[in-house]
């Protein structure tokens, strides 16, 4: 039976798996099953011949506590306003401490799990859950904006921000984090459109709210739920013309949307904004294509008070004019390489930026032909290290869902489904707290959504977390 990555069930003394030298009497070998919290019992059975000739057979057993090592990419902070109480604000601060590989910290862990706040004072006791959860209340006077972190085993977890670019997201309103979409409107401006999560089944789309009317035809979008803010502002890049502007609408409560701030000119295409984990805070990082070919980056620095853009490499040159782009934070590398999805006519191709030192892009690898539009792009929490999703508009019309399995040496990309139908011009990709699951102590993985541009207007879909894996929808056109 093989326990070893080499194929055999054996303890070795030839200098070559973490034995020392060679023949000095130390045997070694590692064992890498650990995927699960607990304490692992290994049997050593030793034969072996005594300097008189005779046989001798010993059984060692070993046991060692495995526990588990928090990931903050896969174990972010949740924040849920409460009631306000004469001059005080309430608000439910929620994490739930995963490792890179999905397992729960917990329950029953309180006492390596620290709430931290920069204004008031959190209330009562921690609680945990069986979800492997924990909860605590914060209280703090009306008009501060507390900044709050949750530190477990001495590493500090923010607030949930966005690592893939769209147009839609789920955020932190609501006690099931509303759907929240942006498209430019059809004369002047932005629509912003809510759908409201904790309303079921109808799940109704509230009334559109329109802003940044007075730059007028805005082309194209990107928003973010960002950790500035409790529970944490909108953000938006558009462009209008060949220039990029960002908006912001602050958490409460006026909810009131600021802006243009003009950063960037001579852009066309759509830009594709996230939140990072570059920074203390988490940068804000953005690509976007050039009206002379290639993709700039662009990154505003979240640690300085006077939060600059900054522009950073320009690449893709080589393949002339770039029609639209995707961007997310992967979880390869540390903090994250960026992975851009670009279109350059009908052709899909990824792109990736290493962490560091070097931050040199590389490709592109061409996998898709036959797409149109603006794609959809995400790492979703499917597979262990968490397979790409992209769903691109189709040149012929409708969608196609296309993947690539990150747990392959391969990392080929796939053709999942085609759905849907009409002139579908933009997607924006998530994966929502929504499951097929009807355990809350024990979730799914999470639907995929999408929201698509159909010729002017927005339509849903969805995928469920178990099978079948088939697309749903549309079963609502709104944001128009």
């Amino acid at each position: 039976m093989a326990l070893f990555p080499d194929g055999s069930a054996f303890l070795f003394d030839d200098g070559l798996h973490n034995d020392g030298i060679a023949n000095d009497g130390v045997y070694s070998n590692t064992y890498v099953d650990t995927n699960m919290e607990g304490t692992y019992t290994f049997n050593f059975y030793i034969e072996g011949k005594l300097a008189d000739g005779s046989v001798f057979n010993r059984v060692i057993t070993v046991s060692t506590w495995v526990g588990i090592a928090v990931d903050p990419i896969n174990s972010l902070v949740s924040v849920l306003l409460g009631a306000v109480q004469g001059a005080t604000q309430t608000a439910q601060v929620l994490v739930r401490p995963r490792d890179a590989r999905g397992q729960f910290l917990g329950p029953f862990r309180t006492g390596e799990i620290e709430f931290r706040t920069s204004a008031g004072a959190f209330q009562g006791d921690l609680v945990t859950r069986p979800d492997g959860s924990y909860v605590q209340t914060l209280t703090y006077p009306t008009g501060q904006v507390p900044t709050v972190s949750v530190n477990v085993q001495g590493k500090d977890l923010l607030p949930r921000r966005t690592t893939s670019s769209g147009f839609m997201v789920q955020s932190s309103f609501g006690v099931k984090g509303n759907f929240e979409l942006v498209v430019p409107h059809s004369t002047a401006g932005i629509i912003h459109c809510v759908r409201n999560n904790d309303d079921s089944p109808n799940f109704p789309w509230k009334e559109a709210e329109v802003f940044g009317t007075r730059v007028g035809k805005v082309a194209a979008v990107s928003l973010i739920q960002s950790n500035f803010g409790l529970p944490g502002h909108l953000e938006v890049i558009a462009r209008a013309g060949d220039s990029l502007m960002h908006f912001w609408r602050d958490s409460g409560p006026e909810f009131k949307w600021q802006g243009p701030g003009i950063f960037a000119h001579s852009v066309s295409g759509n830009p594709a904004f996230i939140q990072g984990r570059f920074g203390t805070r988490g940068n804000f990082e953005l690509v976007v294509p050039l009206v002379d070919g290639g993709i700039a980056h662009y990154w505003r620095d979240n640690d300085d008070p006077h939060l600059p853009w900054k522009r950073g490499t320009v690449f893709a040159e080589g393949g002339g004019l770039v029609d639209s782009v995707a961007l997310v934070q992967s979880n390869y590398d540390s903090p994250g390489n960026l992975e851009v999805v670009a279109r350059v006519r009908g052709y899909l191709m990824h792109f990736w930026r290493d962490s560091g030192p070097a931050f040199t892009w590389h490709g592109p690898q061409i996998f898709y032909a036959g797409a149109s539009g603006i794609p959809g792009f995400i790492q979703s929490k499917f597979g262990n290290r968490g397979a790409f999703e992209v769903v691109t508009p189709a040149s012929k019309g409708g969608m196609v869902h296309l993947q690539r399995d990150n747990d392959s040496p391969l990392q080929q990309w796939k053709v999942l489904e085609a759905f849907g139908s009409g002139n579908v011009t933009a997607i924006s990709l998530l994966q929502s707290t929504f499951t097929t699951s009807p355990n809350p102590d024990s979730p799914g993985l999470g639907d995929l959504e999408v929201a698509a541009r159909v010729d002017n207007r927005t339509a849903h879909y969805w995928r469920r977390d178990e099978a079948p894996l088939t697309w749903l929808g549309p079963t609502a056109y709104a944001c128009s």
